[in-house]
Parts: structure tokens; C-alpha cells; sequence
């Protein structure tokens, strides 16, 4: 398959293949990577080397393989796409997982079995609400870890 990009498309498809590898593996250690997506990355690696993106891409010819410049990865656009996505997964994740521990403790686990899926959404839509309404008033300030002396 062939696919024809300006080299502003290949600017950019090499930002989504980095951020979208940064995502998938970056959380993994080396031996339970997701080994598709490293090969995907290095075949637009190399092609973006190949088409004068070395100030993007390199080859570490120790090893064959392409890795992003220091300058790319660095940047003040990638970490800004990496610290809006941290950001914003950080409080949803935070909320969600608050809230969902409320739902439960308010309403017990049994009887969240029983409830049908709207009512469900529903009453578990006010612990999100009310959570959300929180940590956007205050933020990290709100949060306090109590029990660290069990630690």
C-alpha cells in the first residue's frame, strides 16, 4: 500500500505515531510491549528519515532502529500534548473511581446489581457531578490523604 503525504502530513503523522506509542506503551515495560505499534513506528520512522525529518527521527545505528530526536521529544508542542492528556486522564480517572466507590458505599452492592441501567447511570451521574464540581472549584487543594500513618 502506498499512501502519498506533503511533508506536513508527515510532520504530523509522525507527532500522532509518537504520542499514540507514547500512550500505548509508554507504561510498559520492554518485555510486554504492544510489539505491533513499535513496528508501525519504525516504519513511519524510517520513511520520515528518508524524507528529511532527521531533525525528528534518527537512526541509532548500534541498534537499526529510529528513535525520536531529543529536540522532538522534547518540545514544548509534544509536552504539551503529553500534559494535557495526563492532565485530563488524571481527573477522570480520579473522579470515576471516587465516585463509583460513593455509588456503592451509598447505595450497597447489591443493591447496584438490581438497578436497571438508566437508573444506574443516573444515580451514579450525581457522585460524578458532585465530584467533578469539587475538583474543579479546588483542585489538588481538595485532596487530602488521610491514614498515612498506617503506611
Amino acid at each position: 500500500m502506498q499512501i502519498e503525504l506533503t511533508k506536513e502530513q508527515m510532520i504530523d503523522l509522525v507527532k500522532v505515531v509518537y504520542l499514540g506509542n507514547w500512550m500505548i506503551n509508554g507504561v510498559r515495560l520492554q518485555s510486554e510491549r504492544a510489539g505491533k505499534f513499535d513496528e508501525i513506528e519504525q516504519a513511519i520512522y524510517s520513511q520520515a528519515a528518508a524524507n528529511g525529518l532527521g531533525d525528528m527521527v534518527e537512526l541509532d545505528s548500534s541498534c537499526g532502529e529510529y528513535f525520536p530526536t531529543p529536540g522532538f521529544e522534547e518540545s514544548e508542542e509534544i509536552e504539551g500534548y503529553k500534559n494535557d492528556y495526563d492532565e485530563e486522564t488524571f481527573w477522570e480517572r480520579l473522579v470515576d473511581k471516587m465516585a463509583n466507590r460513593d455509588f456503592i458505599a451509598g447505595f450497597g452492592e447489591e443493591a447496584v446489581k438490581k438497578m436497571g441501567e438508566r437508573e444506574r447511570f443516573e444515580k451514579l451521574y450525581e457522585f460524578i457531578n458532585k465530584y467533578e464540581d469539587y475538583f474543579e472549584a479546588r483542585g489538588i487543594d481538595g485532596l487530602k490523604a488521610v491514614d498515612l500513618d498506617d503506611l
